[in-house]
């Protein structure tokens, strides 16, 4: 919606990506729900995701997502380890009927980006 049209396959993620990337903004991150998220900072571009994670309860998911974006930038971690580091936190922040995951720590979070299958497609 903010791209003024509708994302429905790659290239139309592709193409927002390009119109997000013509106003300036250096690293874009489209959340594709299930799909999985697309990057691009006009060197990388791509979609990744996680094999499913048990669902309990989406609340606060997009939260730690951000959270997860914050920290890679913090921790100068490459885009798509931005990206899997985003992802895995709101993995976990699902897997928990709290809203915020009760055992949610740095170590958690490092356990399961490197036990967790990811897709990582190049459009």
């Amino acid at each position: 919606m903010i791209c003024g049209f509708e994302i429905k396959t790659h290239e139309d993620v592709k193409r927002a990506g390009a119109h997000f990337r013509s106003l300036g903004i250096q690293n874009i991150f489209i959340s594709l729900d299930v799909e999985g998220v697309y990057y691009n900072n006009g060197e990388e571009e791509g979609i990744i995701k996680a094999a499913c994670t048990e669902v309990l309860n989406v609340t606060g998911a997009g939260d730690a997502f951000v959270a997860g974006l914050g920290a890679g930038y913090m921790t100068n971690k490459s885009i798509k380890d931005i990206v899997k580091y985003a992802i895995s936190m709101s993995n976990i922040t699902i897997s928990h009927e709290e809203t915020i995951h009760p055992e949610m720590t740095a170590e958690r979070v490092e356990d399961y980006l490197n036990s967790a299958t990811w897709e990582e497609i190049i459009i």
